[in-house]
C-alpha cells in the first residue's frame, strides 16, 4: 500500500488519506484530510435548463432575464440575480430633478451634475463639486512626480518669456550661478516650495529681449524703477551725495 507523509503532522498515511491535486509531484495534496479539516473537495457546476441561469446566494434557477450583464465574465451575466446583487449594494432612488452622488452621499439637483455621453442619463456620476476637488488633487499629485517638474518649468517659460529650460540653463551657465548685477547667488527662501528660489528672467516690457537673469531683490529693484536707466541714475545721484 502506498503512503505519504503529511508536512503538517509529519505523519505517514494511506495515499487515500491526501486530496487529489494536479499540481503536485505525486498527484496528491502534501497535506492530509485531517490536518484540512473539514474541507471537501469542490461541488460540481449546477447545471440549468436552456434560458436559466443558477444564482448560488438565494439558490435557485431564474431565468436569465432577471441577471444583469456582464462582458468581462464568460457567459456575460452577473454572478448573482438582480435581487441579490441589489441587496448587496442597493441604488438610491432619487426624487424629480435630483440626482444622487455616490462621493458626498447627497441628493443634489441635477443641474449641478456635468453632461455626459457615456451614461443612460447624460450626467456625470459625481456631482461638480467633487469632480472639482478630484480634480485638484489629482493636479496635486501629477506635480510632486519629479519627472513632471522639469515638463512644468518648461512650460512656464514658454508661456511667460517664450524661452526654453534649455536656453534658462545655458544663461545660468554663462553668469556662473549668479545675478547678472551683484555677482551673487540666490539667496531669498520660497516658503511654499521650501527652498532657495531660482534667479529671476529680466526681460524688456516692450520688446520682450531677455536681459539675464537677477535676483528676486534686484528683479523687483528694476520693475520698481519702472526699467527707466534714467530714474537709477537720478537714484545713483542721490546716495552719492549723502
Amino acid at each position: 500500500m502506498q503512503t505519504k507523509q503529511c508536512s503538517i503532522c509529519k505523519q505517514k498515511r494511506s495515499i487515500e488519506h491526501f486530496w487529489i491535486r494536479k499540481g503536485a509531484v505525486d498527484g496528491r495534496d502534501g497535506r492530509c484530510k485531517i490536518c484540512m479539516g473539514t474541507k471537501t473537495p469542490r461541488p460540481p457546476y449546477h447545471i440549468c435548463q436552456k434560458g436559466f441561469y443558477w444564482c448560488p446566494k438565494c439558490q435557485k434557477e431564474l431565468d436569465k432575464n432577471k441577471f444583469h450583464k456582464a462582458r468581462h465574465r464568460k457567459n456575460g451575466l452577473n454572478g448573482y440575480c438582480k435581487t441579490c446583487g441589489g441587496t448587496k449594494n442597493p441604488r438610491h432612488i432619487s426624487s424629480a430633478g435630483y440626482k444622487w452622488c455616490p462621493n458626498c452621499k447627497q441628493e443634489i439637483p441635477r443641474k449641478n451634475f456635468y453632461s455626459s455621453t457615456f451614461s443612460k442619463d447624460g450626467l456625470t456620476s459625481w456631482c461638480i463639486f467633487c469632480k472639482r476637488i478630484d480634480g485638484k488633487l489629482r493636479a496635486q499629485k501629477e506635480r510632486k512626480k519629479p519627472e513632471n517638474k522639469n515638463k512644468r518649468r518648461n512650460s512656464d517659460l514658454k508661456c511667460k518669456f517664450n524661452i526654453t529650460l534649455e536656453c534658462y540653463n545655458q544663461l545660468l551657465e554663462k553668469q556662473n550661478g549668479t545675478c547678472a548685477i551683484c555677482k551673487q547667488p540666490e539667496t531669498t527662501f520660497d516658503k511654499r516650495a521650501g527652498k532657495i528660489r531660482a534667479l529671476a528672467v529680466d526681460h524688456n516690457h516692450s520688446t520682450n529681449k531677455i536681459r539675464g537673469l537677477l535676483c528676486c531683490k534686484h528683479n523687483h529693484g528694476i520693475g520698481l524703477f519702472n526699467d527707466d536707466p534714467s530714474l537709477l541714475e537720478k537714484a545713483a545721484n542721490y546716495l552719492k551725495q549723502s
